[in-house]
């Protein structure tokens, strides 16, 4: 194994170290990228008999740290009189001190509400030194893990708001490190504000995974529809029918049904999206329906069922994407509501104002 082309270890086995490889190394230096090279012994080394190594961690633990106060499960009053303290600390700009006691009241109080609070406030500084802090519940999923009393979403989102703070202050030094942060904090976080923050610095260290808009003009409001009449148990089964009727529609809805008990419907058009950013996306119906942007599935709402409402959600840039609905109606009741909730407003129905077709020369 060699590090920024400095060989550090030697007959490393990997078949007989299955699990993990623990190895410290000091004195490597890193700017902003670590060259990690794995060099076979072997030169007669085949597909047939590499090893697989599914993944590779690298901890780098050369953060700063802050002393923290030498005590043992103080009382929560003691603890929220040293909240007032630090919070004193930070308005005279001792920031290190600040922190020492914010860390103490977030690993020793047993509330979760003065937990909430320290956490609050260690994300308006968003110091590397909270890292270690919080690492482990940051990646923690196991119920184990949290003694089979999972936190609230709340709370996670507390945990990630530090961990998106300290982010975006690496993002000038070392935007590759703030990269990766922020891509883990997009997978953890709930919240509709948090995740539409984390997708704008995304957007900003030119993340490719944010889907782009495409390039298209001559567009009038209205969406077009292909009708297929048959039994369906899936909208997948429209993939393979031929569509009985074609035309336009204003939005996505069933006002243009005949009244019959069994169809289906496959929308397309092209979605305005108005600004950059995080995008959820909600499907009501009643059978099945699943919704698509720029080809992929965003919502999943298939199968026989009543009225119920699925969602999904994508960061997408601004201008027009295409946008797809299939829809299958199986017999009783019929619903299908189509709405979306943006960075600039709260969930809505898709009208016609939002969705286009290309204008007919």
């Amino acid at each position: 194994i060699k590090l920024q082309n400095k060989k550090v270890l030697s007959a490393f086995n990997p078949t007989e170290n299955s699990r993990a490889v623990v190895k410290e190394f000091k004195h490597i230096k890193v700017d902003n990228d670590l060259l990690i090279e794995l060099v076979p012994n072997s030169s007669s080394l085949t597909v047939e008999n590499a090893p697989i190594i599914n993944s590779i961690e690298i901890i780098r633990e050369d953060i700063p740290q802050v002393e923290q106060i030498d005590a043992e499960n103080l009382p929560q009053n003691e603890l929220k009189a040293l909240l007032k303290l630090a919070d004193t600390h930070l308005k005279a700009g001792n920031e290190e001190d600040a922190l020492r006691i914010y860390h103490q009241i977030y690993n020793e109080s047993s509330s979760r509400s003065l937990q909430m609070e320290a956490l609050n406030r260690l994300a308006k500084i968003g110091s590397t030194a909270s890292l270690p802090v919080i690492a482990d519940d940051v990646r923690q999923t196991d119920l184990v893990f949290w003694n089979y009393e999972p936190p609230s979403p709340q709370f996670i989102d507390a945990l990630i708001r530090v961990y998106t703070s300290v982010a975006e202050n690496l993002i000038k030094s070392r935007p590759q490190k703030a990269k990766i942060m922020l891509q883990y904090a997009g997978s953890r976080a709930t919240d509709f504000t948090l995740k539409d923050r984390i997708t704008a610095d995304l957007m900003k260290l030119g993340d490719d995974s944010i889907i782009p808009s495409v390039n298209i003009n001559d567009l009038i409001p209205g969406v077009h529809f292909d009708y297929f009449t048959g039994s369906f148990t899936s909208v997948n089964a429209l993939d393979n029918s031929h569509p009985s009727k074609s035309g336009t529609i204003n939005g996505f809805n069933l006002k243009k049904a005949p009244g019959v008990n069994q169809y289906g419907y496959a929308f397309r058009g092209y979605l305005n999206v108005p600004k950059d950013g995080y995008y959820i996306f909600y499907v009501e119906s009643n059978d099945g329906a699943k919704l698509y942007i720029d080809g992929k599935e965003i919502v999943d709402n298939d199968g026989a069922h009543g009225a119920k409402e699925e969602s999904g959600s994508i960061s997408l840039r601004k201008g027009f994407h295409p946008v797809q609905v299939k829809y299958f109606q199986m017999g009783g009741g019929q619903a299908l509501k189509v709405s979306w909730r943006g960075p600039n407003f709260k969930k809505r129905v898709i009208t016609d104002k939002d969705v286009f077709i290309n204008k007919r020369k």
